[in-house]
């Protein structure tokens, strides 16, 4: 098993040993502390992992927006010019 998959495991396990622990010994002001500590540490981890993939998904929308408008000029200027070859051989028909 992969170390970085464990890892990404260790603080909810962490805290799940630590609820079973409170559960069975009960509890003092002490690890009421450890306890939002750890899932403090839980919530901004997957807080991270979350804003990382929607910087992601930013960057490649942004990246394809860039290519759509590149798209578009270049439609827009192959419109112009069959406008313009259009034009040039009416122009010829009539001389």
């Amino acid at each position: 098993m992969d170390i970085f998959k464990v890892k990404k495991y260790v603080p909810m396990g962490l805290l799940c040993l630590f609820v079973g622990k409170v559960i069975l010994f009960g509890t003092d002001y002490s690890d009421m502390g450890v306890a939002i500590a750890l899932v403090a540490y839980s919530a901004l981890v997957d807080y991270l992992e979350k804003h990382k993939k929607l910087q992601d998904i930013e960057h490649i929308v942004n990246k394809q927006n860039e290519v759509i408008s590149k798209m578009a000029l270049e439609i827009d200027s192959l419109k112009t010019s069959i406008v313009g070859v259009k034009m040039g051989q009416n122009f010829k028909k009539v001389i």
